[in-house]
Formats: C-alpha cells, sequence, structure tokens
C-alpha cells in the first residue's frame, strides 16, 4: 500500500490574496461615492452663483430656501432618529397635512382662535404619533403596516374636514412667522454659529 504524498511546498505557498488584502479603488471613486451629491450641491451653487448676477447668493433668496425648506427639515429630524432606530415612518406627511388641516379648519369654519388652534393641530399630530407608537410596540404590527394605515387614515380625515379644499386666509402675522423667526435668527451671530 502506498502512502499519500504530501506536497510540503503547496502548504507553505499562500493562497491568492484575498479581497481585504487587495488594493482599493481609487481615491476618485470614493470620493464621488461618498460625497457625490455634496459635489453636485457644490457645483450647482456655483453655476447659479455665475448664471443669475448675483441673486443667487443674496440675503432675500437664502430666506426664501430657508423658508421653503422650514417644513421639511423638521420633519427630517424625527425622521432620522426613526430611520437610526431601524424603524420607518410612512405616514409623516399625511400626519402634517391632517394636523395643518385641523388647524385650518378649526381656526377659519369653527370660529376657534388662531393660537388654540394651532395648539390643537399639535395635540392632534401628537396623538397620531402615539397611535403609531401604540400600534408598533404594543398591537406588535410592523412599523410599515402600522404607518401605511395610519397614512391612509390622516389622509381620508384631511379631506373630509375640508370636503378637500384649501384652507387659505390666515393672518400676516401667522404668515411672516417663520420668516420674521429666521430673519432675526441671520442678524444674531450666536444662532448662526448654532446653525453652522
Amino acid at each position: 500500500m502506498s502512502t499519500p504524498q504530501i506536497n510540503e511546498g503547496a502548504a507553505t505557498k499562500p493562497s491568492a490574496p484575498s479581497q481585504a488584502a487587495q488594493p482599493g479603488v481609487s481615491w476618485l471613486s470614493k470620493l464621488i461615492g461618498v460625497q457625490g451629491p455634496l459635489i453636485g450641491l457644490v457645483v450647482l451653487c456655483i453655476f447659479f452663483s455665475f448664471s443669475t448676477s448675483g441673486a443667487f447668493f443674496s440675503v432675500r433668496n437664502a430666506l426664501n430656501v430657508l423658508d421653503q425648506v422650514t417644513v421639511l427639515g423638521i420633519l427630517s429630524l424625527g425622521m432620522t432618529a426613526v430611520i437610526i432606530s431601524g424603524g420607518i415612518d410612512l405616514s409623516v406627511g399625511s400626519v402634517l397635512a391632517f394636523a395643518m388641516m385641523v388647524t385650518g379648519w378649526l381656526s377659519h369654519d369653527c370660529g376657534l382662535p388662531l393660537l388654540l388652534a394651532i395648539l390643537v393641530g399639535l395635540i392632534v399630530g401628537a396623538a397620531c404619533g402615539l397611535g403609531n407608537g401604540f400600534l408598533v410596540t404594543r398591537a406588535k404590527l410592523p412599523p410599515f403596516i402600522a404607518t401605511l394605515s395610519m397614512m391612509t387614515i390622516t389622509r381620508g380625515l384631511a379631506n373630509i374636514i375640508t370636503d378637500g379644499r384649501q384652507i387659505v386666509g390666515y393672518p400676516a402675522w401667522f404668515d411672516n412667522l417663520v420668516t420674521f423667526a429666521i430673519s432675526a435668527c441671520f442678524r444674531s451671530p450666536s444662532c448662526c454659529l448654532s446653525f453652522s
């Protein structure tokens, strides 16, 4: 009976280098992959600064942009916490619309003072969030299903209480509330430093 031959050279020879040991992708592809949106934003800002002859970097345009992204910025803070914790909330926009419609409906159709209607709108939004939390934690529904149902319910309720129409005619102080707060913040150096 013959004994198997062992090739000692093959046993000591290193195998092909693993993926981790191989040199990575180039620095340019890493930069574009991670920082691509930021690079695109900088390129767009440079383009618009030259094409609009200085109007793009004006204080008026900055206030306009901040005024338009305020609601999305506030919503994104809450969504960031939800996503970091591993959940998802599909009902954010519909709950916002429902709370706004309740505020407008109470102030315009029911004759409630606007400040009280704003408070009730905030309570309605918090109650919808509490309902989502109850469905996920106590009823053990998946967050996708729970928030999808809340999205449908709040969207329907907003259409029912307003008959599908817009609510307009808020006082000037209410329309200028955010713009005034942002412009006052730009005048304060400590507030500007807190945003950077």
